[in-house]
């Protein structure tokens, strides 16, 4: 405890995190609505980046899903290589 007053980038945590003042009616149902929140704006930019990448033609729609799809596979196993090398 000690440790969080006396360090300056743990006290300046400590005095936003713990120390401040909260409302009484600051409740765990506060965190809900800040998820729904979050869980809407990564709804909208990921409609907004599907948007952007539809075609409306069969044969192009399914080269553009299946691009969407590498895009994403290779970022995944670019993260797990990444993350593995960092680990050894």
């Amino acid at each position: 405890m000690r440790l969080l007053k006396t360090h300056p980038i743990l006290g300046l945590a400590n005095s936003f995190l713990i120390d401040s003042p909260q409302p009484a009616n600051l409740s765990y149902i506060w965190n809900f609505g800040s998820l729904l929140g979050i869980c809407l704006i990564v709804q909208i930019l990921t409609g907004v980046f599907l948007a952007i990448h539809y075609s409306n033609t069969v044969d192009l729609a399914f080269i553009s899903v299946e691009h969407l799809y590498y895009i994403t596979l290779l970022s995944s196993a670019y993260k797990i290589l990444l993350y593995a090398e960092i680990l050894y």
